[in-house]
């Protein structure tokens, strides 16, 4: 699970980022067959070809897309932080230390329930709100195999780590039992009494 190995996606990314496009596909094409026959007042059958055309290319280009992406999507679990390497033309190396990681999400949209696949969002302190509400979680993982094992392994590691967040000193995780926080409680209790 941790190591220095790249791991790739499940192969059933490529088909849910196919479904995906083929939803917008066929919602454009309806617009443009729309606006062709209403707009442009071309006949059924002109309107019908052109649609029809312009999805099929579309579709054969959102197929070359996703077998590409998959092929170029790769993840690393490593001792020190994440490591993702992905995109096409515009290419992404993102290093996630497991001293950043705030959460690690799993989710589940209706195409990956169909599908049955997860993808795995990973939240880092580093990244506002606003930031994560439009762009999404720094370190998004989709089609992850063993979503569980993967974000177990990831949270982990996130406890373990011993470097604070700008490098320096140690982090001990505090770990107080029970009955502890159950004396503090009473001596706060007493010392609550004794002021009244």
């Amino acid at each position: 699970m941790v190591g220095k190995q790249w791991r790739r996606l499940d192969p059933k990314a490529k088909t849910v980022w196919f479904i995906k496009g083929a939803l917008f596909i066929l919602l454009m094409t309806v617009i443009l067959a729309i606006i062709l026959y209403f707009g442009v007042e071309f006949t059924i059958i002109n309107t019908l070809l052109l649609s029809v055309s312009f999805a099929f290319i579309l579709l054969l280009l959102v197929g070359a897309w996703a077998v590409m992406f998959y092929e170029r999507y790769l993840f690393m679990i490593q001792n020190d932080g994440i490591e993702i390497k992905r995109g096409i033309l515009w290419k992404q190396d993102i290093s996630i230390p497991y001293d950043r990681v705030q959460n690690v999400d799993i989710e589940r949209g209706p195409i990956e329930q169909l599908i049955g696949t997860y993808n795995l969002n990973v939240f880092t302190a580093g990244t506002s709100s606003d930031a994560q509400a439009i762009f999404g979680a720094e370190g998004y993982i989709p089609a992850v195999k063993d979503a569980d094992g993967v974000r177990d392994a990831i949270l982990l590691r996130v406890q373990d780590s011993e470097e604070d967040g700008f490098g320096v000193g140690k982090k001990k995780t505090l770990r107080i039992d029970a009955k502890i926080l159950e004396e503090i409680l009473e001596e706060l209790r007493s010392i609550r009494k004794k002021m009244k």
